[in-house]
């Protein structure tokens, strides 16, 4: 009998339509011979649907063994789909609903890794009624000498591949692992980091639900670097979550 697999996409966040895409890569890449795939497509205002047909959670995940949640940004990170599933005992991929609330909040997330000597940018904590206003004047809050030049020049900033030294690669792969430990993240995660004259400095870091995994997303390319399959990294995941076990695989 194969392993039914509901894979959970869409969601009530900017980031909805990655969201759809990570979705359809991974049950693409599902092994049809090992698993069932179960589409379940949650919309724009939460509502959660399968075979194009609006139903309630309960309904949308009886009978399936293990969830992969590929719900990107609010509501698939931020603990409250953690908390569906835990509710209804049904295993899934990623962290548990207490280490990501810790990870989607940016600011607690940077303060637990400033406690571990890693460096992180200067930054401030402002409402959205604040972004709103002057955001010249927050962002000299930040960095007195910032330049906007680029930024309303109407040009867009590519970002370019670094070509790291094997030290500093050596020390983005350890901040990786510690910060992945740190928060109490499982299966695996994505840190964001930028390497300037004054050494490594930690971003942001994206647990398993925010991690993107469209064909053109960086962790399915990732993957293809090392020669790793995605059909078989997500039958490692299937495992992991099914047996309740937790493992330290994360990219910088």
């Amino acid at each position: 009998m194969r392993t039914v697999v509901g894979v959970l996409r869409g969601g009530p966040s900017s980031e909805y339509e990655v969201s759809l895409r990570s979705g359809a890569n991974m049950l693409g890449a599902l092994d049809k011979e090992k698993y069932e795939p179960r589409d379940l497509f949650i919309d724009r205002q939460g509502q959660w649907h399968h075979f194009g047909v609006p139903v309630t959670p309960e309904k949308a995940l009886r009978g399936v063994d293990v969830a992969i949640n590929v719900v990107h940004g609010e509501y698939g990170e931020d603990g409250r789909l953690h908390e569906i599933l835990d509710s209804l005992a049904v295993p899934y991929t990623g962290s548990d609903k207490t280490a990501s609330i810790l990870a989607f909040n940016k600011a607690r997330s940077k303060q637990a890794v400033k406690k571990i000597n890693i460096k992180t940018p200067r930054a401030i904590v402002v409402s959205s009624e604040d972004a709103r206003g002057d955001i010249e004047g927050l962002a000299y809050e930040i960095f007195p000498f910032f330049d906007y030049d680029a930024k309303y020049s109407g040009k867009t900033l590519e970002r370019v591949p670094g070509n790291f030294t094997a030290e500093q690669k050596e020390e983005l792969m350890s901040a990786a692992c510690k910060i992945h430990e740190t928060l109490g993240l499982s299966h695996y995660s994505r840190s964001d980091f930028i390497v300037g004259r004054r050494g490594v400095y930690f971003l942001e870091i994206n647990n398993a639900s925010g991690v993107g995994m469209s064909d053109q997303s960086l962790f399915p390319k990732a993957l293809d670097a090392v020669g790793a399959r995605m059909p078989d990294f997500i039958e490692h995941i299937i495992e992991l979550a099914q047996k309740g076990k937790k493992i330290k695989i994360r990219t910088s």
